[in-house]
């Protein structure tokens, strides 16, 4: 488990990152993590869970009552 997102900067910071959320009637973003932490309270606020999926690389949940948590693949 990790405090804050911005722990997790230094291992994903150059690689595009796919945003789902735990609701399936959203569309999945692609984007930067520099863009995911500028715009990450709105982006969280969408639905309870957020997951972001660094491909054949890690998973980060970000859980609603505020846990963050970092899976390697």
């Amino acid at each position: 488990m990790i405090n804050d997102l911005n722990e997790a900067s230094d291992l994903i910071y150059q690689d595009n990152i796919e945003m789902y959320w735990s609701n399936g009637n959203f569309p999945v973003l692609k984007t930067e993590f520099d863009n995911i932490l500028r715009a990450l309270h709105d982006l969280t606020a969408v639905s309870s869970d957020t997951f972001l999926y660094v491909p054949h690389k890690y998973v980060i949940e970000i859980y609603h009552e505020g846990e963050i948590t970092l899976g390697y693949l």
